[in-house]
């Protein structure tokens, strides 16, 4: 994911490795039961996609796949489709995540809260995930941040950003995943979070325990 300077807008969604199989030899066969998880996608220093980590622990090595990507060494929020093949995975598709910190009002030049849909919202391990519609033509990139509005009763609040680009009309939804990363550079002192998402039907509070 591109990096965000401290006085970035927005968190951005940027592709940023290519899936590239060398192994072409089940081109044909039927495609078995698939899985579809979020995860922590590790890229080796060979720029090889290698290790995904789900949620719950469970580790994936798809390293036989030779899926390049265009950085190295780095861990990426992803969604991927895979099947387990009887202990053997395979990836068939992913899709990168918007992934971030919660971080001050400073580090933003706008607020803008440009409205989703939400589809669903989760706690698991040390995210809060989404999973939001964007209206859009497919042509524009949506921007997201995750910002800390305020410390009330030990409770973290924080906004979830979105700008929508004028140019991009309201064609169809598109679904994205969101991961709110939990952790305290920012904010000491709070047992809670309590994340604000604006919707179609007005700003939605969800309220989930901390670290």
């Amino acid at each position: 994911m591109q990096p965000i300077n401290k006085k970035s807008l927005f968190f951005v969604f940027v592709l940023v490795f290519v899936l590239v199989s060398c192994n072409d030899d089940d081109k044909g066969d039927p495609v078995p039961n698939l899985y579809t998880e979020l995860c922590d996608l590790y890229v080796n220093a060979s720029r090889v996609v290698s290790v995904a980590t789900l949620d719950d622990g469970t580790k994936l090595d798809f390293t036989a796949q030779n899926i390049r990507a265009n950085v190295a060494d780095t861990t990426l929020r992803s969604v991927i489709m895979y099947t387990p093949a009887n202990g053997k995975p395979r990836m068939y598709d992913y899709t990168l995540a918007v992934c971030g910190q919660a971080l001050p009002p400073s580090s933003f030049l706008s607020y803008p809260t440009d409205p989703v849909q939400l589809i669903s919202i989760w706690r698991s391990n040390r995210y809060i995930n989404m999973s939001l519609g964007e209206m859009t033509t497919g042509k524009a990139t949506h921007r997201y941040g995750f910002c800390i509005t305020g410390l009330v009763s030990k409770t973290l609040q924080v906004s979830l950003l979105h700008k929508q680009p004028a140019s991009d009309s309201p064609s169809y939804t598109n679904k994205r995943y969101a991961s709110l990363l939990l952790h305290t550079d920012h904010a000491t002192g709070y047992d809670s979070i309590a994340l604000t998402i604006p919707t179609f039907d007005g700003a939605r509070t969800y309220t989930f325990k901390g670290e």
